[in-house]
């Protein structure tokens, strides 16, 4: 009974503030725990029940993505460029680009042939981290070593949700990737939904 008691408080709690975020209205900071424990707890059950009625799996890992944008957004930061980082996979470079940066971005040669150059310059701008990973262990190592107080994340929604996941207590602004010529080949980024991103950590 208790077990459906906390079940039943916490499904009209998420409720409660899922109608609070679509009218842009603040939520109480133990609502909002309640509602990222809560669409922690249930994913496992949602993506099994997506399974039964043969949902597209991405498709629910981009709806709880919104959802956590929805809550970071609803939250007030005042950070410095420097307490941000910024972090994409390494398919964002162009594929047949010779010059190797995830160790360096600056090995980068700026030619515009990619998304690259454009996440340099706002790095450089705000004064953010900016980091290229080969996948979620380099990810998290990175996060480990820098400790931003904030992470813009660009990936697909299956990386997204998985590092959502697993990064409980820093604020992170998840960004879908577009993917024209598939998945993990050359992809991009909306500059100005990451500099939106930048700008909300920054300043309310």
């Amino acid at each position: 009974m208790l077990l459906l008691l906390i079940v039943g408080v916490s499904i009209g709690l998420t409720i409660f503030a899922m109608m609070m975020l679509w009218y842009d209205k603040r939520i109480p900071s133990i609502v909002k725990t309640v509602m990222e424990n809560f669409i922690s707890f249930s994913y496992p059950f949602i993506i099994g029940l997506g399974k039964v009625l043969k949902y597209d799996k991405n498709m629910i890992r981009k709806a709880y993505t919104d959802l956590n944008n929805r809550l970071i957004f609803n939250g007030v930061y005042d950070f410095k460029g420097e307490e941000i980082l910024i972090l994409t996979p390494h398919c964002i470079q162009k594929s047949s680009c010779p010059h190797k940066i995830t160790n360096d971005i600056y090995n980068c040669k700026r030619c515009g042939g990619c998304d690259v150059d454009q996440l340099i310059l706002l790095k450089e701008r705000y004064k953010t981290h900016f980091h290229l990973v080969t996948g979620g262990t380099l990810a998290r190592k990175t996060i480990v070593e820098i400790r931003p107080k904030a992470v813009i994340a660009i990936a697909c929604e299956r990386d997204l949700f998985s590092g959502l996941m697993d990064v409980k207590k820093i604020p992170i602004l998840a960004i879908i990737n577009k993917r024209p010529q598939g998945p993990c080949i050359n992809t991009q980024v909306d500059i100005e939904e990451v500099e939106k991103a930048i700008l909300h950590f920054i300043k309310e």
